[in-house]
């Protein structure tokens, strides 16, 4: 009987470390490139494998690219095989720029944080954030997690041609700032700021904080764009830079709680509802928003947005018009 149960915990041990070792995709981009007489695609993927070895899990970078005609990108002529798979190291932010194909990267090694910026032949710049002492560490903002130290985060713009961080001033002293994008003009960022008051107990298992949006620009005039007594978050700009999307919710009440989804025109100011907070859905109807939207979520011509919601035990994707 023991050695029976021996062979069955062995059993599934192989068949854990089979299953628990297949890769689960993480995030995925396409990029296009216009020829004479082609259309090339690049799909760049990110995926999670866990490794029994480290005990830990890795992330590798993947690409596939699709050649179609330039004409009719519905006509695929071939694809080609994958790359061998690439492992992504100590990378703890990454972004890429919407012209020239450029990818910046906060990179952590040997104690120093490097901001890295990548092209299509090599790296391109490579600025030690440590050591210019600018500002305190990327991405380790402590906001009262676990009750513990309070930190109060800062925006910073890099120039890429003469390697100058600049601090933005003018952020309201009682707020956080985060989640900042680039407004259309590139003169200005809209961002996420979290209230000071009335407490700061952590944010990342809380998504109902009192929070606002707000617009910067580059000689420090700040304005609100939201309401006062909200939570919001995800602020999403539209590719012709004419409107705003971003989830909100009510101040304090359940975590992670469901969402509405809301709609900003930045030209006339008015805000409106595209999805309200759904209470109690029907069978195969729409669940509500409950997840982050995706950072590339708009459509090229700006008229439509994707994002997935899960419902029950699994996820859908949806396409908001």
């Amino acid at each position: 009987m023991e050695a029976d149960t021996q062979m069955d915990l062995g059993q599934i041990n192989g068949v854990y470390g089979e299953v628990g070792g297949l890769p689960t995709p993480v995030a995925a981009h396409v990029s296009e490139e216009q020829l004479p007489e082609l259309r090339i695609y690049t799909v760049s993927a990110e995926w999670s494998q866990r490794d029994p070895v480290r005990g830990s899990r890795l992330h590798f970078s993947q690409q596939w690219t699709v050649i179609a005609d330039s004409n009719n990108h519905k006509s695929i002529k071939t694809v080609l095989p994958p790359g061998p798979c690439v492992h992504v190291c100590a990378e703890l932010l990454t972004a890429l720029s919407p012209i020239r194909g450029l990818r910046a990267l906060i990179r952590e090694t040997c104690g120093h944080q490097l901001l890295e910026i990548w092209d299509h032949y090599g790296l391109r710049k490579c600025l030690n954030l440590t050591a210019l002492d600018k500002h305190g560490r990327v991405y380790d903002d402590d906001w009262g997690e676990g009750l513990s130290n309070k930190s109060v985060a800062v925006i910073c713009v890099v120039n890429l041609q003469n390697g100058h961080i600049h601090v933005l001033q003018g952020v309201p002293p009682d707020v956080s700032p985060g989640q900042a994008l680039w407004a259309c003009s590139s003169q200005s960022v809209i961002f996420v700021g979290w209230y000071h008051e009335p407490f700061r107990l952590g944010l990342k298992f809380c998504s109902n904080r009192r929070s606002a949006l707000f617009k910067l620009d580059m000689d420090g005039n700040c304005e609100c764009l939201s309401g006062d007594n909200l939570s919001v978050s995800c602020p999403r700009l539209s590719p012709d830079g004419s409107t705003l999307i971003y989830r909100q919710g009510r101040v304090f009440g359940p975590h992670s709680q469901c969402l509405s989804l809301q709609q900003l025109d930045l030209r006339s100011g008015k805000t409106s509802t595209l999805l309200d907070v759904v209470d109690r859905p029907q069978a195969g109807e729409f669940a509500g928003v409950y997840e982050a939207l995706p950072s590339s979520c708009w459509s090229e011509d700006s008229q439509r947005i994707v994002f997935s919601s899960p419902r029950r035990n699994w996820k859908v994707s949806i396409v908001e018009k």
